[in-house]
């Protein structure tokens, strides 16, 4: 039996990216990498690739574009006097409400509260005493606030934290987004209400900070080493915003030993390995999703074996090449793999290993050089329920080991090499089957009629049968819902 039963509340797809051209079947996510179903689009014709202006040659060229403009755009501000024209950049944090005196003495209480806090967790010290840097201001804001005695350590150090996140994320121009924009929401960043209330911070019982969704809020610059001293820190969602992350700041990830989920899908992050070697330090992780970003390079091997968690990862559109290692597919608990359009290059009987995935829920691998036949081993995957192999270069007939995976829901191999009959024997089993897409293939004769049932009495309101209907009968509309 399914875990996922309800099948009112499955979906399996990963996020329709914001700007991103809609296309083949990209749903909006659910919480659990399973609940909602919203954004539906099966424009088959449309182009799915890339983001534009994400694509190596676009981005390394905007790059020099865009700082050229920042430099022409700040001399002129400059030469203009300021005013309406000039540009701006960071964010102004209020004044303090205590007198020099007061401040100057919770300074300097407060600065060796967090020098003891730094060190504990190994994190650099040093930006703290540099002149108007992040942490300098950050510092200054917490010693000066009327707050400042009210409130306990920890949660004096907590703000402070969430201070250092907004000067660094807010208007902070970088080498692929050189004119940044405010915070769209930000309601009570920097005031005296509590940490708790103000804009996408979320907080435990206890009043500690254990997430930060602050998705779509044009957020920018980079992500600070500081979120390491949110003790409890368990979820950020920071996705389809411009923040850029590369080699030279991901020690951030060293220090989140607690966290859980880390969703930054259509970001500006760079790495060289896949995914950055500094992921390895997340021992709790249980979500990561990282598409539309700038991904690069063949996975550091090493960094899967130390997430024993793993239960969802996705890294579409990017530009990762190599095969998935096996590390990452011998992990017992990931039940959702999402890698469409990336450069990967592996046969599918590498993947589809016995004893590999064994809590496998929804495999999506399109646009990928994933070739040879399908393994007969596919039967023994049985918890399997969406699975997309498209545009890949798939050969040969479809297995009857297949006819095993009883709960399959969803089945997209359009655009391959697959041959042969499809079998009424392999499908008497889906009766669960909600969508079958097969065009683009050699496949002939008749369409079975258990697919069809299934299909068109489904109550899912995307329920889609499509095939070369020339070359294997499927009565358009009694059948197939589309015919090419």
């Amino acid at each position: 039996m399914s875990k996922f039963q309800d099948e009112v509340a499955y979906s399996d797809e990963p996020n329709l990216q914001t700007n991103e051209t809609p296309g083949f079947h990209d749903v909006t996510l659910g919480v659990d990498g399973g609940g909602g179903r919203t954004n539906y689009t099966d424009k088959h014709a449309e182009n799915n690739t890339k983001k534009w202006y994400k694509k190596p040659v676009i981005w390394g060229s905007a790059a020099l574009c865009l700082v050229l403009i920042g430099v022409v755009g700040t001399v002129v501000a400059l030469a203009g006097g300021g005013g309406s024209s000039t540009l701006k950049v960071g964010v102004q944090l209020p004044g303090p409400d205590l007198n020099d005196a007061a401040t100057a003495t919770n300074r300097e209480i407060f600065s060796s509260v967090l020098m003891t806090r730094y060190n504990a967790k190994g994190m650099d010290w040093s930006p703290v005493s540099e002149p108007e840097s992040f942490q300098a201001r950050a510092l200054e804001f917490i010693s000066g606030s009327v707050l400042f005695s009210e409130l306990s350590e920890s949660q004096n150090v907590e703000r402070y934290a969430a201070i250092v996140f907004y000067l660094s994320t807010f208007r902070q121009p970088h080498l692929l987004n050189a004119v940044a924009e405010a915070w769209t929401r930000s309601d009570g960043w920097s005031s005296n209400q509590n940490l708790c209330s103000w804009e996408g911070v979320q907080c435990d019982a206890n009043d500690k900070v254990v997430s930060l969704i602050l998705s779509d809020n044009k957020l920018s610059g980079t992500v600070p080493v500081e979120l390491g001293l949110f003790d409890d820190f368990a979820k950020l969602d920071f996705s389809s915003n411009v923040i850029y992350m590369d080699n030279t700041n991901h020690m951030v990830w060293n220090h989140l030993p607690n966290l859980q989920e880390l969703v930054m899908d259509d970001n500006y992050v760079l790495s060289e390995t896949g995914i950055p070697s500094e992921f390895g330090s997340l021992t709790s992780i249980e979500k990561i999703s990282l598409s539309f970003n700038l991904l690069q390079g063949t996975f550091d091997t090493a960094v899967f074996s130390s997430m024993p968690t793993l239960i969802h990862f996705e890294a579409e559109s990017n530009y990762i090449r190599g095969a998935l290692p096996e590390s990452l597919l011998q992990m017992p608990n990931l039940t959702y793999l999402y890698v469409r359009r990336n450069s990967l290059a592996m046969p599918l009987t590498e993947i589809l290993v016995p004893g590999y995935l064994p809590s496998l829920f929804a495999l999506w691998l399109d646009g990928n050089d994933i070739t040879g036949d399908i393994p007969a081993e596919i039967g023994q995957f049985t918890a399997l329920a969406s699975l997309s192999v498209t545009e890949a270069g798939l050969t040969g007939p479809l297995p009857a080991e297949m006819g095993l995976l009883t709960d399959l829901q969803r089945l997209w191999l359009y655009n391959n090499d697959l041959t042969g009959p499809i079998s009424a024997e392999i499908s008497q089993s889906w009766t669960k089957l909600e969508v079958f897409e097969v065009y683009g293939n050699q496949f002939v004769g008749i369409m079975p009629s258990t697919i069809c049932t299934a299909v068109q009495t489904s109550e899912y309101a995307f329920a889609t049968l499509t095939a070369d209907c020339q070359e294997i009968q499927c009565e358009l509309d009694t059948c197939c819902t589309r015919c090419y």
